[in-house]
């Protein structure tokens, strides 16, 4: 089973690791702009656009995947069956008493 405070620094490094990128992303999608020499050879000015625009949905799922990743942890350390994600969700909902309405909002991020 994972540590508590080792799960919440994998997942609390995404959050960080998403602020720095936010706020570095913006400036150098400008400075490409005016000089595109600076992007990687095979890259464009549109990919940086669309990363930059899609940055938010990325680190979501980063996020998810170090949550399911400890939540897989504690299941294994509990039972030894491999439930997909959902059923996973929902057996710890159960078994951790946690309230339906958290359940369903892990869910759509799941989704």
């Amino acid at each position: 089973m994972p540590r508590n405070d080792d799960w919440q620094s994998r997942i609390k490094s995404v959050d960080n690791e998403y602020k720095a990128m936010r706020q570095a992303s913006e400036p150098f999608r400008k400075m490409a702009l005016d000089d595109p020499s600076i992007l990687e050879v095979g890259s464009e000015h549109r990919h940086l656009v669309a990363a930059c625009a899609n940055l938010e949905s990325t680190y979501l799922i980063r996020l998810f995947a170090e949550f399911e990743t400890g939540a897989r942890q504690f299941w294994a350390s509990q039972k030894s069956t491999k439930p997909n994600t959902a059923a996973l969700l929902k057996g710890l909902a159960s078994r951790c008493r946690i309230p339906s309405a958290e359940l369903l909002l892990a869910d759509s991020v799941r989704k």
